[in-house]
């Protein structure tokens, strides 16, 4: 094993069973997604959302970093007032962090909207659009095209996402 990889444990363990997605299988695809993901988690706290005991099983929010995460884990610590401690939260800058969190059933991976060298200066909108289940979509779209085109027209051209440029609606 390199320095780059990470052991998976429990690697038959099914994360997703109505699937027959194991963790072995999860791990090889945030591998594969890494350089399409990574650029939007590099440098920003990270909250997840882990299911040790796969999708069926009981789910939770994470912000502090594992008591025995290792120690190449990049963390940033931020004051939480309303927690009244500091965070030190995840910081998820290469494949090896990705993969390691993939090892730990973290299936959800929330960003925060500041990057760690701003923390004062928020650079990310991110609209979570959650349709009910079994319910039509078609609002639901009908919002996320809205949602794109309202920011499109907040943001100077340069720093718009290249979706919300090419939006015309």
């Amino acid at each position: 094993m390199t320095s780059s990889e990470v052991e998976v444990t429990r690697p038959e363990k099914l994360l997703w069973p109505a699937l027959g997605v194991t963790k072995r299988a999860y791990v090889d695809y945030l591998d594969a997604v890494a350089d399409l993901m990574l650029p939007w988690l590099r440098a920003r706290p990270l909250t997840l959302i882990r299911a040790p005991d796969g999708v069926p099983g009981r789910r939770y929010f994470q912000k502090a970093v594992s008591s025995y995460a290792p120690s190449w884990i990049p963390t940033v610590r931020i004051a939480a007032p309303s927690a009244g401690r500091d965070v030190d939260y995840v910081l998820c800058n290469d494949r090896r962090t990705l993969r390691w969190l993939g090892n730990q059933a973290a299936l959800e991976f929330h960003p925060a909207p500041v990057r760690t060298d701003r923390l004062d200066r928020p650079d990310l909108l991110v609209v979570d659009i959650d349709p009910p289940e079994g319910r039509s979509t078609r609002p639901w779209r009908s919002l996320a095209s809205c949602s794109k085109c309202s920011t499109t027209s907040a943001s100077p051209p340069a720093s718009r996402p290249r979706a919300a440029r090419a939006c015309t609606s």
